[in-house]
């Protein structure tokens, strides 16, 4: 096990409301969630596999209230090679 390495970790962005514009008044943007795993794994004395993976829940844009704009959820990897 001493040539793997794993990591995780989450984080939580919170996301306050404010006025971009004079016209736009209350606008909520949404909140964000993202979760993160990765894998490193030393193959031999020069190479490396690595491997990470980023889920992301967006919460929905509100504006006086009212939903206007909602992302869906996103999963990104990155394996390069």
């Amino acid at each position: 096990m001493k040539n793997i390495v794993l990591g995780l970790s989450a984080s939580y962005q919170f996301k306050g409301e404010f006025e971009p514009v004079e016209e736009i008044e209350n606008y909520k943007p949404g909140n964000e969630l993202l979760l993160t795993g990765g894998i490193d794994v030393r193959v031999n004395e020069t190479a490396n596999f690595s491997s990470d993976i980023v889920f992301t829940v967006y919460g929905t844009d509100k504006l006086s209230g009212e939903k206007v704009f909602c992302l869906r959820e996103q999963i990104s990897r990155a394996c390069p090679i």
